[in-house]
């Protein structure tokens, strides 16, 4: 006797008819309660399907192409768990630093000259932002340039130095 049918009166139990639909029911039941008990692991960036992966990015504005080989698998979860961590953080040194760290697996020093400006001043520039990396891992310089201003603030200026050499 299945779970479901088990809840039945033992006099319905018995119908074969109704034993038969209640049997069915239970099968899409427990297909369901699998999909549920699998939530939590599909949730969690490190054991999620690629395609759950590409629609945990979807929320965060990230998109993915489909990865290829398991070493940019794993890229993109370094990228999506980074974009999570940082996301209140959008336009700051730390946010940027983060975000390129973990796009490119480099490591990443910024100088922000920054800027003050009383009401009714007008604003004084503050000079460009210094943005350096060791390098820029499975990322062409092309796709830094555009992760960098998706992130910075509008009207922000910034320099990109790569291994030594300005960008």
């Amino acid at each position: 006797m299945t779970w479901l049918l088990a809840q039945l009166p033992q006099t319905m139990a018995r119908d074969p008819f109704l034993a038969g639909f209640v049997t069915g029911c239970q099968q899409v039941a427990d297909s369901v309660r699998a999909q549920i008990d699998d939530l939590e692991h599909e949730l969690d960036v490190d054991l999620a399907s690629p395609e759950m992966l590409a629609y945990l990015g979807s929320w965060l504005a990230v998109s993915l192409r489909p990865a290829t080989t398991p070493a940019e698998l794993d890229d993109q979860r370094r990228l999506i768990r980074a974009v999570g961590s940082v996301i209140g953080y959008r336009g700051t040194c730390y946010g940027l630093e983060r975000l390129l760290s973990a796009l490119t697996g480099a490591h990443v020093t910024i100088g922000d000259p920054g800027g003050v400006a009383l009401p009714g001043e007008p604003d004084r520039p503050g000079g460009d932002v210094r943005i350096e990396m060791s390098g820029t891992g499975r990322c062409d310089v092309a796709q830094v340039h555009a992760a960098i201003r998706e992130e910075l603030p509008v009207g922000v200026g910034y320099r990109l130095v790569v291994a030594g050499r300005e960008q």
